[in-house]
């Protein structure tokens, strides 16, 4: 059963990069179309060169080629932390987010939860989050997510913190 999950996962993820290389993407690899998407999601502490290339499971040099190719593009921009001058923080440019905005991965999931029903797709996000979590924990890899998802998370009156840090998170 596992290899027939597996197996469908590749699947979707073969079908994502042929989504990208239809619509309109100038001409970039999945693995840059993967890094916009990332920055779409991420946060400010998981916006850097190093979280991207933990994140995707690709070697440093991958990603530091891949970042210049993108910002050579105009697609993305890197700047030096404010607080740590070590640290470099990556974010989209509006060219950048407008193309990840529109990349065919979207509208292919957007198809397939109109397909599927609401109900049967939280239960399989909620399943494929399941298992994801398995085989994370399975080989001790560092875990990636948002902030509602977080265990330090805290939400009151409007207002959101992450507890860990104790600073404010906006919406």
């Amino acid at each position: 059963m596992m290899t027939l999950i597996f197996e469908s996962i590749e699947r979707i993820a073969n079908l994502a990069a042929g989504e990208f290389a239809v619509h309109d993407s100038g001409g970039l690899r999945p693995v840059h179309m993967a890094i916009l998407g990332y920055l779409t999601r991420c946060n400010s502490f998981s916006n850097t060169p190093t979280a991207v290339s933990m994140y995707l499971g690709h070697t440093k040099g991958t990603i530091s080629q891949s970042i210049r190719v993108l910002e050579r593009r105009g697609l993305l921009k890197s700047n030096r932390d404010a607080n740590d001058r070590r640290k470099v923080r990556l974010s989209l440019t509006p060219k950048g987010q407008t193309l990840a905005d529109r990349s065919g991965w979207s509208q292919l999931a957007k198809d397939a939860q109109t397909v599927l029903g609401v109900t049967v797709l939280a239960q399989t996000e909620a399943n494929v989050l399941e298992l994801l979590d398995a085989m994370l924990q399975a080989r001790n890899y560092k875990t990636f997510g948002v902030c509602r998802t977080c265990r330090f998370f805290v939400a009151k009156r409007g207002k959101y913190e992450c507890s860990l840090l104790e600073v404010p998170l906006s919406p």
